[in-house]
């Protein structure tokens, strides 16, 4: 009994990890500006190459929009931090004001979605 209760306990734990410790976000964004994007994931039996992900990005109503990048995005190689985590940040290329959601995809991972918001300078 007392091994069925900690399994249970791990894996609503590791539930917890995924949905709640792995995103993707932006900072406030202006027009003209860089969009600085940051984010985390988790990789377990990842091998040599698992802190690689591909962001994508595209306005909100877009229905075209898969994950591919449309003129915005990026691959790229992860930092791993431990316990198999890995953080990133970079930069999306300044982008007209409107709604935008994006795509991360760690490689062989399943995909974590996000939104900003570009707002017309002040």
């Amino acid at each position: 009994m007392a091994a069925v209760v900690l399994i249970c306990l791990g894996l609503g734990g590791w539930h917890l990890l995924l949905k709640h410790g792995q995103f993707v976000e932006a900072e406030p964004a202006v027009v003209g500006q860089p969009i600085k994007i940051h984010g985390r994931f988790f990789r377990i039996f990842g091998g040599d190459d698992s802190g690689r992900y591909y962001l994508a990005a595209a306005p909100v109503d877009d229905p075209t929009f898969s994950g591919r990048c449309i003129g915005i995005g990026w691959y790229g190689e992860a930092e791993h931090v431990g316990c198999w985590m890995y953080e990133f940040e970079g930069n999306l290329s300044p982008l007209d004001s409107g709604e935008f959601k994006m795509r991360l995809a760690p490689e062989g991972g399943s995909p974590i979605l996000g939104s900003f918001v570009v707002r017309d300078g002040e």
